[in-house]
């Protein structure tokens, strides 16, 4: 019964990060997955601390694994030579 006192169900959202690492091409990471009751009280509305701490720790993990990857590619040839550098 929509929008009644019905059965109840299970309300989910899915968190997907987007990174556009290049013009125009797009990877998308699913962070997080969160799952409530449809029927809401006070103490369970939005996210709990642990969630909001997971949630943000899948979104810099992400963050830095790209960073770290671009600098990595980055200096990986010398900029005088141009030969791959061996440290």
């Amino acid at each position: 019964m929509p929008g009644g006192w019905g059965a109840m169900s299970r309300l989910i959202w899915r968190l997907k990060l987007d990174a556009e690492r290049e013009p125009g091409v797009v990877s998308e990471t699913e962070i997080a997955r969160i799952e409530r009751e449809d029927s809401a009280v006070p103490g369970t509305l939005g996210l709990t601390l642990d969630e909001s701490k997971a949630l943000m720790a899948a979104i810099q993990a992400e963050i830095v694994g790209a960073q770290v990857g671009v600098m990595g590619e980055r200096f990986r040839w010398c900029e005088h030579c141009g030969a791959i550098s061996t440290t």
